[in-house]
């Protein structure tokens, strides 16, 4: 499946993002949506990792720095969090 960049590429990694991290904590989220929304997240991890990106790069595509002091309650900073761990494997 190749969703994500396409999407990335017409309305930003960040929007891309919000819009998965919402629906993947959503509990009205259908299952079936629910499966998609994940093998979209893992795409989105796996196309970062495959273009090398470093971790203050995916930070300023996350736009994370925009979020000031909220960074540590927004769901993206998860995100974010997952891409260091898949980084540093």
């Amino acid at each position: 499946m190749f969703l994500v960049a396409p999407l990335s590429a017409k309305y930003g990694d960040d929007a891309v993002t919000r819009a998965l991290v919402k629906l993947e904590r959503d509990e009205d989220t259908a299952p079936e949506l629910a499966n998609l929304v994940k093998q979209l997240r893992i795409e989105q991890l796996t196309d970062w990792l495959k273009e090398r990106k470093s971790v203050e790069v995916v930070f300023k595509l996350l736009k994370l720095k925009d979020d000031g002091y909220k960074v540590l309650h927004r769901h993206k900073f998860q995100v974010l969090e997952d891409y260091i761990t898949a980084f540093n494997r």
